[in-house]
């Protein structure tokens, strides 16, 4: 796993920007007159601006993250259909832009553009040349997905120290690890007239308070109350057991954060194989490698940690369903249909994100092997629930 590649310091490293080909300005670094455009151009951004609403200080992260390239008048950089793994932010000169169907705009000193590829890795959606001379800044999707990470990180700090005050969670998850278990919860709310638990049911389900006010009750009387950071349901998920007690809000709405016995065992499984790989130590290295060079975002390095806990989850996770879909072959099983060709997941990589919504993602998946191309839905375990859809999968 190559985490970084493409980013600033692989720019510094070649000399090139890896999306456009340009020589990279290896001697010019942002003056704080460009910080301002580059910061206004990303708040400005409909989407990276208004729709993620970008923080102050991720936008102040990304002026430390970009590099500069120069197009010459007449030269294109970049034209409809290309794979793209950069945003692009004018600084001098005027761009022209063929859209899909033909429609023209242009571009100029503090625009933005390139988003979508950022973001989704969905190919350019327009042809763009130079009408003049320009001067872009350039922010790589590595170097982009570093820093939202870290609006995250005072979630899962929260998160991790509810989770470290659970006895039977503090035991099967090394306090280092915890922010692992942080990142696999999910954030419910529940309103004055649902149960947050029902005593029989919700089996293998632990409930952290995290917003109002609930009591518990027992046979129906109430025996006590549950304010943030309190949790119920400690065995049903170490042990796959019902709910001894029923939990019902005191006030409009109350938040909880749900965790399944399935995640738990997944954080712990992935835990263990980190203890035992070289491959997650080289991974740990790489992302501080990427950001020892740029001091704002190398004092996060607990939280880089983080991040690359996730890329070794995600290849460990990918590689153990592989594992899955090979021992239900040999066993003569299968999960299409009869007449649907079958598709090991061990053989396929991941392209990028089609789309996303309160359901969860769509992914872009091909097919090492014969190149072939396959939408792949990822439902959210809220989204599951809330559709009751727990027998289906």
């Amino acid at each position: 796993n190559n985490v970084g590649a493409g980013s600033l310091e692989t720019a510094k490293q070649t000399g090139i920007c890896p999306d456009s080909g340009l020589p990279v300005d290896l001697n010019y670094h942002p003056s704080p007159a460009d910080r301002e455009v580059i910061i206004m151009s990303i708040q400005n951004n409909k989407m990276l601006g208004g729709v993620l609403e970008l923080t102050d200080q991720q936008c102040s992260l990304i002026a430390d993250s970009v590099y500069l390239v120069q197009l010459k008048s007449g030269e294109t950089l970049m034209k409809q259909g290309d794979a793209g793994t950069a945003l692009y932010i004018v600084q001098e000169g005027i761009l022209h832009v063929t859209l899909e169907q033909g429609e023209q705009m242009t571009f100029r000193t503090g625009d933005s553009f390139g988003e979508l590829a950022l973001l989704y890795d969905t190919p350019r959606a327009a042809t763009i040349s130079a009408a003049k001379d320009c001067l872009l800044w350039v922010l790589t999707r590595p170097d982009y997905k570093l820093i939202t990470s870290l609006a995250y990180k005072a979630r899962i700090e929260e998160f991790s120290q509810m989770l470290a005050r659970i006895p039977s969670l503090a035991k099967m998850v090394n306090a280092t690890h915890l922010d692992m278990l942080a990142d696999v919860l999910e954030k419910v709310t529940f309103y004055d007239e649902e149960e947050i638990c029902c005593e029989g049911e919700d089996e293998g389900l632990l409930f952290i308070i995290y917003e109002g006010e609930c009591e518990v009750l027992v046979d129906g009387e109430a025996h006590r109350t549950l304010v943030k950071g309190d949790w119920v349901g400690e065995d049903q998920v170490i042990n796959g057991s019902c709910a001894e007690v029923t939990v019902k809000p005191t006030m409009d709405a109350v938040s909880a954060l749900v965790l399944d016995t399935h995640s738990l065992v997944t954080v712990v499984k992935v835990q263990s194989e980190m203890q035992k790989s070289s491959n997650w130590t080289s991974m740990s290295d790489n992302m501080k490698q990427v950001a020892s060079h740029r001091p704002s975002l190398a004092v996060n390095n607990q939280h880089l940690d983080h991040v690359a806990k996730n890329e070794f989850a995600d290849d460990f996770l990918r590689k153990r369903m592989g594992k899955q879909v090979n021992r239900m072959k040999t066993k003569g099983l299968s999960i299409l249909e009869e007449d649907s060709p079958e598709h090991d997941i061990a053989d396929m990589r991941r392209v990028g994100v089609l789309g996303e919504g309160t359901y969860g993602s769509v992914l872009l998946m091909e097919d090492t092997e014969n190149q072939r191309k396959y939408a792949l839905k990822a439902l959210s375990k809220e989204h599951i629930t809330g559709e009751k859809m727990g027998p289906m999968v």
